[in-house]
């Protein structure tokens, strides 16, 4: 188990260039799973950041959606 003592850390890193290392279809396979629609004809770059804006807005409603295994990783 990783335990964080010091919980002030932040990075100036967006989420979607952290996803945008991922290729498309892991990308597009992990909206399906948290049923985002993200069009299979737009760019990686565009997967990516839609990915990341509907993970920041609803992150309540992502935990919601996990499996006990994927909660236990969390």
């Amino acid at each position: 188990m990783v335990t964080i003592k010091d919980k002030s850390f932040s990075s100036l890193q967006k989420l979607s260039s952290i996803l945008y290392v991922m290729k498309k279809d892991e990308l597009l396979k992990i909206a399906k799973r948290l049923d985002f629609y993200v069009s299979p004809n737009v760019t990686k770059d565009k997967v990516a950041t839609r990915l990341a804006a509907g993970m920041l807005s609803e992150p309540i409603e992502i935990v919601s959606r996990l499996s006990k295994t994927e909660l236990l990783l969390l």
